[in-house]
């Protein structure tokens, strides 16, 4: 009798003990499922996270860009300098007329730093008639991984006034806008900026009959552009209009 009792209490042991080696087992399995669970969470917390960051960065290019356009057309020079990259490294560069490069780019171009016409404010005079209407369209934007730089290309149809012998005459303006971007304690602003023209024709004219070069330049260019920089419209060549969207970069 003291045997079976005693097989008794082994069986009801190893039964015990198979039921707690289960429990865990299962307790085990619930947690592997939930650490699983929870690593996906995270993983597309990460993905919003990233898409959130980059649509922030996007809209904040494209708003940088944008007041550009309104300052031009405006005419608030001052304001445009204000969105730039505080750095070495700034380029600006306009058709067949060169680069200026360095930190006082912005300000030689748009306030003729160091000219006795030397804009001050944005509360300048505007000559009477004066018309700059251009756009910022159809953005090809390429954003590091970071989250630091950024370029883009963007259509820029756009329409002015020339002088003529009779009084002022309408024009068309096309061009691309190449640009390059830099974040700077925490806000987007302009590196490089790079006009190429399309065309540039009087309204009664057209592009066909006519191409003019763009107007001068009041500040010596820092170097020449290279030859291929500047290729309007004409009627007897193939026409690209370069540069084309830029590619991604590779982080």
């Amino acid at each position: 009798m003291r045997k079976i009792h005693v097989l008794v209490f082994i069986v009801a042991m190893a039964a015990n003990v198979f039921f707690a080696a289960s429990v865990f087992a299962e307790m085990a399995k619930k947690d592997q499922t939930c650490d699983m669970k929870m690593a996906a969470i995270n993983e597309r917390l990460d993905r919003l996270e990233a898409q959130n960051r980059y649509l922030s960065d996007y809209i904040a290019i494209w708003k940088l860009t944008s007041l550009y356009t309104h300052y031009i057309n405006i005419h608030m020079p001052k304001s445009i300098v204000g969105l730039f990259a505080d750095s070495p490294n700034v380029e600006i560069e306009l058709s067949n007329k060169g680069i200026l490069k360095g930190k006082d780019a912005p300000h030689r171009y748009f306030l003729r730093k160091g000219t006795k016409n030397e804009i001050t404010s944005d509360d300048t005079p505007w000559p009477k008639g004066a018309l700059v209407l251009h756009t910022a369209l159809n953005p090809a934007l390429e954003i590091n991984k970071d989250g630091t730089r950024a370029k883009a290309i963007w259509l820029s149809p756009g329409i002015t006034n020339l002088p003529t012998s009779s009084g002022l005459t309408a024009a068309w303006n096309w061009g691309k806008y190449e640009m390059e971007y830099l974040k700077q304690n925490g806000e987007w602003k302009i590196l490089a900026f790079r006009w190429h023209q399309m065309f540039l024709s009087r309204y009664d004219q057209g592009w066909v009959k006519e191409s003019l070069d763009p107007g001068a330049i009041t500040i010596p260019p820092d170097l020449a552009s290279d030859p291929s920089f500047y290729s309007p419209y004409k009627p007897d060549k193939v026409n690209r209009f370069t540069p084309p969207p830029p590619k991604p970069y590779v982080d």
